[in-house]
């Protein structure tokens, strides 16, 4: 299914094609050029179904890193 999302008040859609809409909120959201952390809304929609309603996110971006095995290669 083609999933679309858009920041709220844009009038394109962007298309994010076998993903969840949860997966196609994330997406969209990583995309903003506001400066970080920053909380953006997403709009999201089923392109190809009318049973799925529109719905609108808040969603708070970040940069965030973690290793996730910090001890790899040494000995302690």
């Amino acid at each position: 299914m083609n999933r679309q999302a858009r920041f709220a008040g844009e009038a394109v859609w962007s298309d994010f094609p076998n993903v969840s809409l949860f997966e196609a909120v994330r997406q969209k959201a990583i995309t903003t050029s506001l400066p970080l952390p920053a909380t953006v809304r997403v709009e999201v929609r089923c392109s190809e179904s009318d049973d799925i309603p529109n719905d609108t996110y808040d969603v708070l971006v970040s940069k965030h890193a973690s290793i996730l095995n910090p001890r790899k290669g040494t000995e302690v």
